[in-house]
């Protein structure tokens, strides 16, 4: 797998990690072309935020999703959740991965975690689902 992040997105990022004091999250548009994933856009949503932890407020999120189907734009190209760890190291911590795991209803996600100092770290994560490999 192989991630690039368009200048648009990246300036983006930055500006939103940059702009806070502790920690932000949202979520990003991907193009998939075989194993190459480009980040083409993120957002970020209504939240509260800690030094710590971020957390998305819904009716904010049920807005976005609800313009996308209007404007008919693809739901599952928005695949990305990013993050910033603000001035911590960029890792998966327990928290994270228990968010990703929220996510095991999807095909796959795409997991940022990014930081003040413009360090970032991915993660790709696919589930298959025991229905699809049932023979009866």
């Amino acid at each position: 797998m192989r991630l690039i992040i368009n200048k648009n997105a990246k300036r983006k990022l930055w500006y939103f990690a940059r702009g806070v004091v502790g920690e932000i999250s949202g979520m990003g548009k991907l193009k998939r072309d075989g194993d190459v994933f480009t980040l083409l856009d993120v957002v970020i949503f209504h939240q509260q935020c800690t030094g710590a932890t971020t957390t998305l407020d819904d009716t904010s999120q049920a807005g976005f999703i609800n313009d996308l189907m209007k404007s008919g734009e693809d739901l599952k190209s928005w695949g990305c959740w990013w993050h910033s760890h603000a001035d911590m190291d960029t890792f998966f911590s327990s928290t994270d991965t228990g968010t990703i795991d929220e996510h095991s209803g999807e095909k796959y996600l795409l997991a940022l975690v990014i930081n003040k100092k413009g360090e970032a770290e991915a993660r790709f994560d696919t589930w298959v689902y025991s229905d699809i490999l049932d023979n009866k």
